[in-house]
């Protein structure tokens, strides 16, 4: 009974919570967003004491230019995190838009209000660097090292001394001078080592 009881008044909870979102003006949001940006390093970095301090700092100012009415923290922490979640999918729907177009124009269909939220939040949301990941391609590398084995050009280099030539065939994966295995073409033949049972075990 009691859990039957609890159940339901969270989702009164959220009920209460979403009409409350919706009845929102545009210019409440954009306070709201003002608002925690004024507050960004408490929010983000501080103590819990510290982030409950600035929302309730929040909640004072909003209340002194609120259009709709007074609203509680619980409600503006609502209201953000629900603009923060549509900024991230149109983010996410603007850097699908913008790899369709294949590197010609596109524009931009952010809001200002969206624009705002990801200047707050987007240390969190950037991807980290990882060339084996499948988004590498989008992500700006620095160059390889030697290790690397992602070779993007090979330079012909021409000695005057008549040395032998790299070409990419000659490289492998790495970047190293492959070895070569094919003794039909040279007159050193490597010695045969006979391996045994015993030696195998040394």
């Amino acid at each position: 009974m009691a859990k039957r009881q609890t159940k339901k008044i969270a989702s009164n909870n959220k009920v209460t919570m979403y009409r409350i979102a919706k009845q929102i003006s545009h210019e409440e949001q954009s306070l709201i967003v003002d608002l925690v940006q004024s507050h960004h390093s408490e929010l983000l970095t501080g103590q819990k004491y510290q982030r409950d301090e600035a929302w309730l700092n929040i909640m004072e100012t909003y209340n002194l230019h609120q259009i709709t009415g007074p609203r509680e923290v619980e409600e503006l922490k609502y209201i953000f995190e629900n603009l923060s979640k549509a900024a991230k999918i149109e983010n996410s729907m603007d850097k699908i838009g913008r790899y369709k177009t294949g590197g010609g124009t596109y524009a931009n269909s952010m809001s200002s209000i969206s624009e705002q939220i990801l200047g707050i939040i987007g240390e969190r949301i950037e991807p980290l660097e990882n060339i084996y990941d499948d988004d590498a391609n989008y992500i700006t590398t620095g160059q390889n090292s030697a290790d690397d084995p992602l070779l993007e050009n090979v330079e012909v280099i021409v000695d005057d001394n008549g040395e032998e030539l790299l070409t990419i065939n000659d490289l492998d994966y790495t970047g190293r001078n492959k070895t070569n295995w094919d003794w039909s073409t040279t007159n050193d033949i490597p010695e045969t080592t006979n391996i045994s049972p015993q030696s195998m075990t040394n």
